[in-house]
């Protein structure tokens, strides 16, 4: 959460019963413990490697970042999802995304992140809030078919 204002905005939310989903990757972990001890239920999602989307206990995921960034791409590509105008932290989403990058192995294992000395956090966040909205609650728990 970027400011107290954010976290009490979150509680509000979650007491007015509208669901998210809450990264729990790192710290977000003991955040979520937080809002569990206040009586909030997040649904908690950690990011994962790999291509799979699995589900853990009523409210916990765990989602590949292939996933999450795939859906993300995707949206921006086709027009589906654009950047508010007016959106407070707009400005700083556009540069993490200009500076988010998929890199391919030796392997041939993919990999996505900010460049080095960049964030990514808000590009993470938007991910998981539109993998949510459109699929966390009601996903279908299956691997990915490997061709």
């Amino acid at each position: 959460m970027r400011s107290p204002a954010a976290a009490g905005e979150t509680c509000a939310c979650a007491r007015a019963g509208e669901s998210r989903g809450h990264d729990e990757t790192g710290v977000g972990r003991a955040v979520a413990d937080i809002f569990d001890n206040a009586g909030l239920r997040p649904n908690r999602v950690t990011i994962t490697a790999g291509l799979e989307v699995t589900q853990h206990g009523g409210r916990a995921w765990h989602v590949a970042k292939s996933v999450l960034i795939s859906g993300l791409d995707a949206r921006l590509h086709t027009g589906e999802l654009k950047i508010a105008a007016a959106l407070t932290d707009g400005a700083a989403l556009r540069e993490e995304l200009k500076d988010f990058q998929r890199k391919v192995s030796d392997a041939g294992r993919a990999t996505w992140s900010a460049r080095t000395g960049a964030h990514d956090d808000l590009v993470l966040s938007v991910a998981i809030a539109l993998w949510w909205a459109t699929s966390g609650s009601t996903c279908i728990i299956e691997p990915f078919p490997m061709v």
